[in-house]
């Protein structure tokens, strides 16, 4: 053991780290393997080692948590437990090897040089750690805080750990929905987190923690989306409206027509009860009724006939939709088998794509030489 811990860092292998972990979780511990099983929780480590220490530093502090939460950190003792210092020392040295392992745990979390998978570990075992440690909780919601605005998927991944906090915690949060309706762009419906968040949208508005002056906010703030982004992403979008719309009678009368309804809303995303949603309408529905791509168009139909006849209709699934992009739906026309043959006439065979005449002082004819390459 002792040629094992005097290797540097960047030397150590997985079988070293499981003979760390399996010393360190063994009857005899051999405490002085935590801090460096701790260290190894870093960006800079390889994912594999990360996952490895992960395990064995998670089995250790588990059945510990529960006694580190009356200790405090503070403390300039740098002794192992066992020493001759007596118990009080050995948990104050364990309550700061416990937080020095829980922040490099957000550093992971926010860390771009690792997979989402990796980051779902991490986020698991922060979630079983406030699980067991209550006061844990504060820090979290600050660190998640400060997370947000990183962007891209630490952005939505940061949302999701306080929508879980707030509804299974009680974690007070007020900003909550006002930061979920800012990352409403359409840039983030084309980056890898497009099905974290889409899944993270549909739980949130499925929340009774949402009040009637957001939904409209949110709703009108996709409505506008809608108009910017993919054919398959507007599906989504108007399958996530419908969902509103049916949760929230109240905000029903934005699908109407309404001539005195208020058309020149600017959306404040920081202030969205200022907007004033619930005077608007979407108009925006009107526009994709006549969308270029039919399932749209037809979808948007329906939904306004399913939403006269409420009691017989049911919430739509986000996940039905999620999975379309122009390669989906390439990949459909393709399939599709045309019942009508289109026909071209022409009485001359065309040389050019364009008639010369439609462009006067141009010409789109290919010169002799240059089609024989």
């Amino acid at each position: 053991m002792a040629s094992i811990l005097t290797k540097k860092k960047g030397e150590y292998t997985l079988k070293d780290i499981t003979s760390l972990g399996r010393d360190l979780l063994s009857p005899r511990t051999h405490t002085d393997n935590l801090p460096l099983l701790i260290s190894f929780i870093s960006p800079e480590s390889e994912p594999s080692v990360v996952v490895k220490s992960l395990d064995y530093l998670r089995s250790y502090f588990t059945p510990l948590i529960s006694e580190l939460h009356s200790t405090s950190s503070h403390s300039s003792s740098t002794k192992c437990p066992g020493s001759e210092d007596g118990d009080d020392s050995s948990k104050t040295w364990l309550r700061s090897n416990f937080d020095e392992f829980v922040k490099l745990l957000l550093d992971v979390l926010v860390s771009e040089q690792f997979e989402d998978t990796l980051r779902e570990t991490v986020l698991g075992t922060l979630m079983e750690i406030v699980i067991l440690h209550p006061a844990m909780l504060k820090l979290l919601r600050d660190f998640l805080t400060k997370s947000y605005d990183v962007g891209g998927v630490v952005s939505v991944m940061a949302l999701s750990t306080l929508f879980i906090l707030m509804t299974k915690y009680g974690l007070e949060y007020p900003n909550f929905y006002d930061q979920l309706s800012a990352l409403l762009v359409p840039s983030v419906f084309v980056g890898k987190h497009r099905a974290r968040f889409l899944q993270l949208l549909d739980n949130c508005l499925k929340s009774s923690l949402l009040p009637a002056y957001m939904a409209a906010s949110l709703t009108k703030k996709l409505s506008r989306l809608s108009l910017s982004v993919p054919p398959s992403d507007s599906l989504v979008i108007m399958a996530l409206i419908y969902n509103l719309l049916q949760r929230h009678p109240s905000i029903n009368h934005l699908a109407g027509t309404d001539e005195n309804a208020n058309e020149a809303i600017e959306h404040n995303d920081s202030q969205p009860e200022k907007s004033d949603p619930m005077k608007s309408f979407f108009w925006e529905m009107d526009t994709l009724r006549h969308h270029y791509y039919p399932p749209v168009s037809r979808f948007v139909s329906s939904l306004e006939t399913e939403l006269t006849i409420r009691s017989k209709t049911t919430e739509k699934k986000i996940e039905d939709f999620s999975s379309g992009s122009y390669a989906t739906i390439f990949g459909e026309e393709m399939e599709r088998i045309s019942l009508q043959v289109p026909l071209a006439f022409y009485e001359t065979v065309p040389t050019s794509l364009f008639e010369e005449s439609d462009f006067p002082g141009w010409t789109f004819t290919i010169p002799q030489e240059d089609s024989k390459c």
